[in-house]
């Protein structure tokens, strides 16, 4: 019994870990959009090109989002077995 409580300590560390650091990569990217996307209105970026940059920014969020979402499912699939 003694074991199975310290597995799920570990369990919930982990999960906790996890969620720090993407809440840290969620504020380094969002920081890193908000310099760069002034940056890129200052130049006369062609509309096509401009989109391209915005679909990439897009689709990442998604992507972050996505997985985040398949760790915490993972997790909660974990916590069934405790």
């Amino acid at each position: 019994m003694e074991s199975k409580k310290l597995l799920k300590h570990v369990v919930k560390s982990n999960k906790q870990t996890i969620n720090h650091t993407f809440n840290v990569l969620i504020s380094l990217e969002d920081q890193i959009e908000n310099m760069v996307i002034p940056y890129l209105d200052q130049y006369e970026i062609p509309a096509e090109k401009r989109k391209h940059i915005d679909d990439w920014i897009l689709q990442s969020k998604e992507t972050r989002n996505n997985y985040q979402k398949l760790i915490e499912d993972c997790f909660d699939t974990l916590d069934l077995y405790f």
